[in-house]
């Protein structure tokens, strides 16, 4: 038998045992995924996934509904004891979805970051450098400052350097990325999909070569559907191969001892989206991917309990997103059988109900008219469990609140006469 003849037999006996072993060799499972009622589903308790990671622009921190998509996606990793793993990328504003950030920009912004979310410390630079559709497509050099702006801020940090996608010219790119890093990393990132669906191993292999320290699989798996993809394909067939695939990358990862976590894409399909890699249908119905999965955590499927509904889905997605209550009630004339000028106006709440929404606008309102009466302009801090503050607002007599308690954030303005 030839030399490669005998690597290739070798190659073949490890990942056919790989399933057995991947417990000792401590190859870390966990998901991709951008919607926080992943972690509300019972299914992703019982599957015991200890890591997820989620993508969010460089200046998140930017817009009031990307810091709060954010900020619910993070306390229920807190919640569940789950570590996050934070990829930054292009900006989603449309103006900026191009432009690439000056190194002081994205300093900054990391800074607000970690004013916010100080306890998370694994960080991606920039999420798929690599990509025509980024703005660091042809900047690998920028890129790799990205990550040394993240270690100048965050010394204890554990960086993901790379994060490459696995296209022709990856090489070539790393290289150049690397030759600006101040150190060398201990942990690079990329995205096999190539690799996990062609059932090879080239592309994984090339990085592991040119790079030293763990590799981390940060997106991967199989693929369902995708812009521009196998045309007159059964849907069988496709979820069959995305099974297949699954199973292949997770024993490559086991084969290959520099190869420590793999990130699966994503937990649940979401019906008009181009895109589809997802482990579970839109309605909750296992997918085969979902068993490979299962199955090299060593869980039995058979037990596992049912999926979130597609209607308490879609009520989770929902509670993520500003609902208006009603207010009128809670608005007074500056004399009787006036117009009603002063009081609530404008009342939101997010991951709640209405009911409650306008019980704590009505004690705010109460204690601070109370307060009003005894001489005294105090806005109160805290009611009901909530922690208001106050927000800059540029109309007259107007104070802006935001009261916070878990995951339930309640806004309103409040129109005070003389205030």
């Amino acid at each position: 038998m030839s030399r490669l003849a005998a690597l290739f037999a070798v190659l073949a006996t490890t990942l056919a045992l790989a399933p057995a072993a991947h417990a000792e060799k401590g190859v870390m499972l966990g998901i991709g995924e951008q919607h926080a009622t992943m972690f509300d589903d019972p299914l992703f308790t019982w599957l015991g996934m200890k890591t997820a990671r989620i993508v969010v622009p460089w200046d998140v921190m930017r817009m009031e509904s990307d810091r709060e998509r954010l900020r619910v996606w993070l306390d229920k990793t807190r919640l569940l004891g789950v570590q996050p793993l934070v990829a930054f990328g292009r900006s989603w504003d449309r103006r900026g979805h191009k432009q690439l950030p000056t190194l002081s920009q994205y300093r900054n912004a990391f800074m607000r970051f970690q004013e916010m979310h100080w306890d998370v410390d694994t960080f991606i630079p920039w999420n798929e450098p690599n990509h025509p559709k980024q703005p660091t497509w042809k900047k690998p050099e920028m890129a790799g400052r990205f990550y040394n702006a993240i270690r100048a801020e965050c010394p204890a940090c554990t960086i993901v350097a790379g994060d490459v996608l696995d296209t022709p010219g990856m090489t070539r790119y790393t290289e150049r990325y690397r030759r600006v890093l101040k150190e060398e990393p201990k942990v690079w990132g990329m995205h096999n999909y190539g690799d996990a669906y062609g059932r090879k191993s080239t592309a994984t292999r090339q990085m592991l070569r040119i790079t030293k320290g763990e590799l981390w699989l940060t997106e991967t798996g199989g693929v369902v559907r995708r812009p521009r993809g196998r045309v007159g394909v059964s849907m069988k067939r496709r979820l069959r191969d995305a099974a297949g695939a699954t199973r292949y990358v997770l024993r490559l990862a086991v084969a290959l001892p520099r190869v420590t976590r793999v990130y699966l894409y994503q937990w649940r399909e979401v019906s008009t989206a181009p895109w589809d890699s997802a482990l579970l249908k839109a309605n909750g119905r296992l997918r085969p991917a979902f068993r490979v999965a299962a199955q090299f955590l060593r869980r039995d499927v058979s037990s596992a309990p049912r999926a979130l509904p597609l209607s308490a889905g879609a009520s989770a997605s929902a509670a993520s997103s500003p609902r208006r209550c009603k207010s009128s009630d809670l608005r007074y004339p500056f004399q009787p059988g006036g117009p009603k000028y002063f009081g609530v106006f404008r009342l939101r709440i997010v991951a709640g109900g209405c009911t409650l929404a306008r019980s704590i606008a009505r004690r705010w309102m109460k204690r601070f008219e109370d307060e009003i009466e005894q001489g005294r302009v105090k806005l109160p801090r805290r009611v009901g469990g909530f922690r208001f503050v106050s927000l800059p607002v540029r109309q007259a007599q107007t104070y802006k609140l935001r009261g916070r308690r878990g995951d339930t954030t309640i806004r309103f303005l409040y129109r005070v006469p003389n205030g």
